[in-house]
């Protein structure tokens, strides 16, 4: 029986070690006065940039458009029912700023545009083209001190899958102040987010603004160099993305064998400060693993597309440092001439005296 039981504790505890860490993910709703401040300070740390451009300021009055950041942010809007409208002003404006709790919120919102959210039953989904690291909005001039108007936020994978929901505080936040609801993922892999509004009970008109997002920083293209160019062409060839072409084995590993010679010519030449030379015979070697029609190409594989952009990019790059030299020589060069003639002219104001 023990020996059973040791098993099974062995088994529990692989099974444990084999499992994927789950996603901490986090609710920012209980804290009215700083919910977004905390939002933005923890989706930095987790190397998220925030993306404050979803403000309606650009969007034109009326019916929102669910597709008008689509393009320039990423961000598809979708609101049911679609009667809610993009208007101008501080917010709903609801008057009953004493029932109590009252809460100062983040503030009171600034005239600008916003999407007025009308009373009852109401949806609004936001769809990253990316998963984010976090999103949240704020909202205007809410009121539920008795907890009978709920609002929720609830973020999902991009399967579909939810991954946590939160419910906002029960305060009054009459009139027209702000209050943030957001939500954050470590694993960056918030693809929707959506909110809801159940305001039938109070009558109460909201309204939403300044929807922010976290996406992850773009990664850094790798700099491309000569002696990554010769790596990359080593490492293709043992890995057998990258062989020579014919239809003789002795034609294919000679094809191979003058491409390698001729690309560690030019990676010299780079490496000597030859431009001129560097850039002739990267283009003898680009020739030959281009891909064009009616070329001849000495390689083929799968690498091949890549090693064709790499020698590109390191051209191009001795190109842009070969036109630097040439502009810094004239300006050099220009320099010279004028200091020759401003002498000249010296001399010639010595004779005249």
């Amino acid at each position: 029986m023990k020996k059973m039981l040791v098993l099974f504790c062995a088994l529990l505890w692989v099974v444990a070690a084999g499992s994927p860490a789950a996603a901490d993910v986090t609710g920012y709703v209980a804290n009215p006065e700083s919910n977004s401040i905390d939002w933005q300070n923890d989706v930095t740390a987790l190397g998220g940039i925030v993306n404050t451009n979803v403000n309606f300021d650009g969007h034109p009055a009326g019916v929102l458009q669910d597709d008008f950041y689509s393009t320039s942010e990423g961000v598809t809007l979708a609101i049911v029912p679609d009667t809610s409208a993009v208007v101008n002003g501080q917010g709903p404006g609801q008057g009953n700023a004493w029932a109590q709790p009252v809460s100062e919120g983040e503030g009171v919102h600034a005239a600008s545009n916003y999407l007025l959210v009308e009373g009852g039953s109401v949806s609004l989904t936001l769809t990253f083209a990316t998963p984010v690291y976090g999103a949240g909005l704020f909202v205007i001039d809410y009121f539920d001190p008795w907890g009978v108007a709920p609002l929720t936020i609830a973020a999902y994978r991009q399967d579909g899958s939810l991954l946590a929901s939160y419910s906002a505080v029960q305060y009054n936040f009459q009139t027209d102040k702000l209050y943030f609801m957001g939500v954050a993922s470590s694993d960056g892999d918030i693809a929707s987010v959506v909110f809801t509004a159940e305001t039938a009970a109070t009558m109460d008109l909201i309204g939403i603004d300044d929807i922010r997002f976290a996406a992850a920083e773009p990664a850094e293209e790798p700099e491309v160099t000569a002696d990554g160019v010769l790596q990359f062409f080593d490492d293709a060839v043992d890995d057998g993305t990258l062989q020579g072409s014919g239809k003789f084995k002795w034609l294919a590993n000679l094809r191979l064998w003058l491409t390698r010679k001729m690309l560690s010519s030019a990676v010299t030449a780079v490496e000597q400060g030859h431009t001129r030379q560097a850039r002739s015979k990267l283009d003898r070697v680009y020739r030959l693993c281009d891909g064009k029609k009616g070329s001849k190409d000495f390689v083929e594989g799968e690498a091949v597309a890549q090693l064709a952009e790499m020698i590109e990019t390191l051209k191009a790059g001795l190109e842009d440092e070969s036109q630097s030299t040439h502009a810094q020589f004239k300006k050099n060069h220009g320099r010279d001439k004028k200091s020759q003639g401003h002498d000249k002219k010296s001399q010639e104001h010595d004779k005249k005296k």
